[in-house]
């Protein structure tokens, strides 16, 4: 497959041959467009398609994708507790709404994630552009950062922090396991304080002063072109984003094998249980008719045989449990009102009490409020806080489990 990789911010164009079955990149040419139009940056989006298409060499590139500039991007990085991809997804978007200085309806955004590296929560690091800066592009547009840190996982370098530059910018960005953790546009001075730094490496049109054993490579040997073979790597890495949702072939495929291997889960599960039942209601009828010829033979007097099961359900209709008097339920209610007003929680939206126990549902400004409410509580009951989640409002939903000593 050939492909073609565009460096929206230089304007150089890496050109290769991508095998999916080795996951493999080879670089047929570099092509810089600048060399064909000195104005290529100040193009839209649809004259850099029709610019893209017509200078770059190889014209029956199977797929295009573009690497949109830092210059041009905000960036955010959340932290969750929790991994459920749709909590997450409205919790991006909460967020953004409540971060961003422009309305939510006038960018695109894209995120990636991965799971904390201390604790069990999810990292989130998120991607936005103005939508007017997508117009016109039918191909794939993926942010240079992750370009940049496909190219660093293709060379094993997992950690560190990397510095590129850019035709018109500098950026410094730090990353764990590839993943990216702060980006950020600075000036030149600051990159000197990183040269003799163990972790650093530099890329792009790097400056004399760079000593050569630091500077990130790709296979053409040319350090400017690292955004666009990283482009590149996104058709055997998948790693990075697409803000224009473009890149469905990958989707599709993992569509369909998901659909094939719940739909076999799913069939074998039918006839799992199928089996399991069959077989029971077997056993049930044997017994039945066990429990009959033992009741002709020892109550013969009776003219009619009743099903065993009826009888233990009429059994059981018969017998009334007490759950909760009124005098604890009352003495319950009254001591959570108390704790809800010393300790300022926002809302009690539940209370469901039943025997012993009881569970609270409701939602609080901080961390701290909800402890103070449960170690009132605490005094009591045998307390517990059973969940918190961050909510896209800002507060925090909980649930306390409790129980009378």
């Amino acid at each position: 497959m050939i492909v073609k990789g565009v460096d929206l911010s230089t304007g150089l164009v890496a050109v290769g041959e991508a095998s999916l079955l080795n996951k493999t990149v080879n670089i047929i040419d570099t092509v810089d467009l600048n060399l064909y139009l000195s104005c290529f940056q100040d193009k839209d989006c649809e004259e850099k398609e029709k610019i893209v298409e017509k200078e770059v060499p190889v014209k029956k590139a199977s797929k295009v994708i573009y690497g949109f500039p830092v210059i041009k991007t905000l960036f955010r990085k959340y932290t969750f507790p929790f991994k459920d991809r749709e909590k997450i997804e409205k919790a991006v978007r909460g967020n953004l709404s409540i971060d961003l200085p422009v309305p939510l309806e006038e960018v695109e955004y894209a995120y990636v994630t991965r799971n904390s590296f201390e604790d069990d929560k999810t990292l989130v690091f998120c991607v936005i552009v103005p939508k007017e800066e997508l117009k016109g592009f039918k191909h794939p547009v993926d942010s240079e950062i992750f370009a940049l840190l496909r190219l660093c996982r293709n060379q094993y370098i997992n950690n560190g922090v990397l510095i590129h530059f850019s035709k018109n910018y500098i950026y410094i960005m730090k990353f764990k396991d590839t993943f990216p953790l702060e980006v950020r546009v600075v000036r030149e001075e600051e990159v000197k304080r990183w040269i003799n730094k163990e972790s650093s490496i530099f890329s792009g049109f790097v400056p004399d002063y760079i000593p050569k054993d630091k500077i990130l490579l790709n296979p053409s040997k040319k350090p400017e072109y690292n955004v666009a073979f990283g482009l590149l790597l996104k058709t055997v890495d998948d790693f990075g984003v697409d803000f224009l949702h473009k890149d469905e072939s990958r989707n599709v495929s993992k569509f369909l094998k998901g659909a094939l291997y719940l739909f076999l889960s799913i069939a074998f599960l039918d006839i799992s249980l199928f089996t399991y039942i069959f077989f029971k209601e077997k056993e049930i009828r044997k017994i039945k008719s066990a429990e009959k010829e033992i009741y002709m033979k020892y109550f013969s007097a009776s003219e009619e045989i009743y099903d065993p099961l009826m009888q233990a359900k009429g059994h059981l209709a018969t017998v009334r449990k007490s759950i909760t008097s009124s005098e604890d339920a009352a003495d319950i209610l009254n001591d959570i009102g108390k704790a809800k007003d010393v300790s300022g929680v926002k809302e009690i939206y539940k209370i469901n009490i039943s025997g012993n126990t009881f569970v609270i549902q409701g939602r609080a400004n901080s961390i701290q409020q909800i402890e103070k409410f449960k170690n009132i509580l605490a005094m009591n009951y045998k307390t517990s806080i059973a969940e918190t989640v961050n909510t896209p409002q800002g507060d925090i939903r909980f649930v306390i489990k409790g129980e009378i000593k």
